[in-house]
């Protein structure tokens, strides 16, 4: 059924604004949790200029439905249908501290960038937004995934794709396995996999991929205190954060910082953006609620075996956990691999000739070398062209650069490959030489 949202409690959030006290503060540069200063003009945004209202619409136009579950469970869920019969179902999962609000600027991208009409469903989890709160133990990813299930069910299709991240990733993967003939792909923008017991773990790894493992190591040393409260004592925090509007903004805006690749005093998306986040959070009273997957989960929440249908994976240098490809391989059928704003090339050795077509692909076998290179294209109109480099090994693409010259890092991977495309004018009559310095 429909469920439009109507909330009126900003002003319960201003009165609970002056009776703030604030604490003293030892921090240097989030060292020990969120700034003062920054959580301060944050705060006072929010109460003061931030408009729910217009967040509140943006839910609303997309399509905001409810639907009970067999579990007896009622479940608050987007669906945004395109306008063909054959459309293509995706259950879009978010994760902690999500909610369907992460899905709202990709929607109408979806739409208008998919090869093939979509229909894309965003359910809220158990115990977060507006959806019921579990009120007895078990609710954990593999149930969610049943639910989840349900509902598309309930929606008519027999077919779908599921796609998540976070604590989503572990419920797309349960789909998948769980409902093999109905689930057909699955899209992972937090991969979760770990090194085989029965093999050399780093076999097949590059050097980037490694270097990338040391991001679950920062991240079990400088931010996981947040994870290790809400899998043991939820609800102790819960009292808390479901009482104090500011309290609860810090709790969450320290995640979103630590998600920055920077300095600045800012955080990964917009300050608005997280205003809407912890706006729904308070409103719906759903922090300790949803801080229980934690509880349910465990440590992992996830299941090893591995599933056959098609898989995509999109890997970000600050994710908190970045498998190798290899390691996903133990557990999903890997048809794609996006290695995202990684920094280093590997195996460099290229002298190819480029005619002037607008499109010119050249692949070259690469050997090991610890040579360190640089590529210079020399061309008569350099100026108006736009060459890209990109690295591959086998299957594997590690990173694509826009620039007429770049340094790379030359060692590690056998038999990799550098691709130069080059977007050339179709008045570029001349030769493009690439030489080694």
């Amino acid at each position: 059924r429909d469920l439009h949202l109507s909330l009126r409690r900003q002003r319960q959030m201003c009165i609970r604004d002056r009776l703030t006290r604030w604490p003293d503060e030892l921090n240097n540069n989030w060292s020990h949790g969120t700034d003062m200063s920054y959580l301060k003009n944050f705060s006072d945004k929010w109460l003061n200029e931030f408009d729910w209202r217009t967040h509140e619409e943006k839910i609303n136009n997309i399509g905001s439905y409810s639907f009970k579950s067999s579990s007896g469970l009622k479940i608050h869920f987007l669906h945004s249908k395109s306008n063909s019969k054959d459309a293509l179902p995706i259950v879009m999962t978010h994760g902690w501290p999500g909610s369907v609000q992460e899905f709202i600027k990709i929607i109408p991208m979806l739409h208008a960038n998919a090869a093939k009409p979509v229909d894309i469903i965003c359910p809220a989890l158990p115990g977060f937004g507006f959806s019921d709160k579990p009120s007895k133990p078990g609710m954990n990813s593999k149930e969610m995934a049943k639910i989840q299930h349900e509902l598309v069910m309930a929606l008519g299709y027999k077919k779908y794709i599921v796609q998540g991240g976070d604590w989503g990733a572990t419920i797309s993967k349960w789909m998948a396995e769980l409902f093999p003939d109905n689930c057909i792909g699955l899209h992972s923008n937090m991969v979760l996999a770990w090194p085989p017991a029965d093999k050399d773990p780093m076999e097949g790894v590059s050097s980037e991929e490694e270097r990338l493992l040391s991001n679950y190591d920062k991240y079990k040393q400088e931010g996981f205190g947040y994870y290790e409260i809400q899998k043991t004592k939820p609800q102790t925090v819960g009292y808390a954060l479901n009482d104090s509007p500011i309290g609860l903004a810090a709790w969450i805006v320290e995640k979103f910082y630590g998600w920055f690749d920077g300095e600045e005093n800012k955080l990964v998306v917009s300050d608005e953006e997280v205003q809407a986040i912890i706006s729904l959070y308070w409103f719906s009273e759903s922090i300790t609620s949803s801080a229980r997957i934690y509880k349910e989960n465990g440590d992992l929440g996830f299941s090893f075996e591995k599933i056959s249908q098609p898989m995509a994976g999109a890997v970000f240098k600050r994710d908190l956990i970045a498998p190798p490809r290899a390691w996903a391989e133990e557990i999903y059928n890997v048809v794609q691999w996006n290695c995202l704003n990684l920094k280093k090339i590997n195996p460099l050795k290229l002298r190819p000739y480029l005619g002037y077509r607008p499109v010119e692909i050249i692949r070259k076998t690469l050997k090991n070398t610890t040579q360190r290179a640089k590529m210079i294209l020399h061309h008569p109109m350099q100026k108006h062209m736009k060459p890209r480099f990109l690295l591959l090994n086998s299957k594997r693409c590690y990173e694509m650069v826009s620039s007429d010259r770049f340094y790379a890092n030359v060692k590690d991977i056998e038999n990799g490959m550098v691709c130069c495309l080059l977007y050339t004018s179709d008045a570029a009559d001349e030769g493009l030489g690439v030489d080694l310095g």
